[in-house]
C-alpha cells in the first residue's frame, strides 16, 4: 500500500515537471483562453427576444496548442478536467428580434454560461447593448477550463430566465423561453373585411388590416410568461371613409368627423399592455394559456355627419361599431 502511494506520488511529480520543463502550466478553473481560429462540435441555435446566438460545444480536450491559442502559447488543463470548446455568434436580424421591434422597449444582455457539476464559469457576452440596439462583432472562439468535464452543460439567460445546452448532446431545454421558437420573422397580417359590423345594417367604406394574433414568450415591459402561458399580441389599423346607416329603413351616408376611439379585447378581455391605442388603431398583448389565439374584437366609436343635408336622420351622430375578427 506504501509502495503504490509512493508510485503515484512519484508519477505527479515527475508529470508536474515535464509540465514545467515543457513551459505548460496547467490552466485555472474557469479561465477562458481565446481560440486562434473556429471550434468543431454540436451547434445549437437559441432564441432570445434580440436575435438568435449560435453555439458551438465541442468535447473536452486536455491542453491546446500554441497555434489553435490566439495567445500563441501552449494551455493544459486542470488536473482531471478538461478545456471546453466553445463557439459564439449572434444575429440580430433573426426572429424574434422583429417583434421586439414591434413591441418596444430597451434590449438587455445575454450572459453566457458553462456550468460544470459545482462550478459556473462567465464567458464573454454575445452581443454589447447599445442604446435602442445591439452590437456584435464575428463569431468568436474559446476554450474553457473545468475541474471536471463531465456533465457540462451552458446557460444562456436573459432578463433573468435560463436555457440550457448540453455539452454532450447538444440538446436544448428552452424552459420558459420555448414559444421564442415559434415566433416568425414578420408579425402575419390580414384585410379585415368591410361587412359583418354592429348594429345591423351598417355599411362601411374602410381600408383595415390586423396584425397578429402572435405568440411570444416575452414582452419587453412585461417580461417573461409564466410556465404554461403565453403572451399573445394582436392589433389593427383602420382608416374609416364613410358609413351608411339604416335611416326608416334606407341608407343614409355618413362621414367620419373628428378621431375615432378604438377599443380592442381579446374574448371580452381588455389587453394586459395596451403597447399602441389612437384613431388609426392600436396592439395589446394579452396573457393567454399557452397554444391558444383567441378572437379578437374591435370596437370603434366615431362621430359622424351627414354627407348629405337633403337626406332623412338627424345631421350628427356618433355611432359604435363592432366586429369580432377571429
Amino acid at each position: 500500500m506504501v509502495l503504490g502511494i509512493a508510485v503515484v506520488t512519484v508519477l505527479t511529480v515527475l508529470v508536474l515537471l515535464l509540465l514545467r520543463l515543457t513551459g505548460v502550466e496547467r490552466a485555472d478553473a474557469g479561465t477562458v483562453i481565446p481560440a486562434a481560429g473556429d471550434v468543431d462540435g454540436r451547434t445549437v441555435t437559441v432564441q432570445v427576444p434580440v436575435g438568435a446566438i449560435e453555439l458551438t460545444v465541442g468535447d473536452s480536450v486536455e491542453s491546446v496548442s500554441a497555434d489553435a491559442s490566439s495567445d500563441g502559447e501552449d494551455h493544459a488543463a486542470p488536473r482531471s478536467g478538461g478545456l471546453v470548446p466553445v463557439r459564439i455568434s449572434f444575429d440580430a436580424r433573426s426572429a424574434p428580434a422583429g417583434l421586439l421591434g414591434v413591441l418596444g422597449g430597451t434590449p438587455l444582455p445575454t450572459s453566457l454560461t458553462l456550468v460544470a457539476g459545482d462550478e459556473r464559469h462567465e464567458l464573454p457576452a454575445p452581443y454589447a447593448v447599445s442604446g435602442p440596439g445591439t452590437t456584435s462583432g464575428t463569431a468568436r472562439s474559446y476554450y474553457v477550463a473545468v475541474d471536471d468535464a463531465d456533465g457540462t452543460r451552458l446557460e444562456v439567460t436573459y432578463d433573468g430566465v435560463a436555457q440550457s445546452v448540453d455539452v454532450d448532446s447538444g440538446e436544448l431545454d428552452p424552459g420558459r423561453a420555448a414559444a421564442l421558437y415559434d415566433v416568425p420573422d414578420q408579425i402575419p397580417s390580414a384585410d379585415c373585411p368591410a361587412t359583418g359590423w354592429e348594429p345591423a345594417g351598417t355599411q362601411l367604406r374602410l381600408t383595415c388590416s390586423t396584425a397578429g394574433p402572435q405568440l411570444t414568450a416575452y414582452d419587453p415591459e412585461l417580461g417573461w410568461a409564466e410556465d404554461g402561458r403565453a403572451w399573445l399580441v394582436a392589433g389593427l389599423d383602420l382608416s374609416l371613409q364613410a358609413v351608411q346607416l339604416p335611416v326608416d329603413g334606407t341608407p343614409v351616408a355618413y362621414l367620419p368627423r373628428g378621431a375615432a376611439e378604438v377599443e380592442l379585447t381579446l374574448d371580452g378581455e381588455a389587453a394586459a399592455r395596451t403597447v399602441r391605442a389612437d384613431a388609426s388603431g392600436g396592439l395589446g398583448v394579452w396573457d393567454v394559456p399557452a397554444g391558444s389565439s383567441g378572437a379578437l374584437t374591435v370596437s370603434v366609436t366615431q362621430g359622424l355627419e351627414k354627407a348629405d343635408d337633403g337626406a332623412s336622420g338627424p345631421r350628427d351622430r356618433s355611432v359604435t361599431l363592432t366586429r369580432t375578427l377571429g
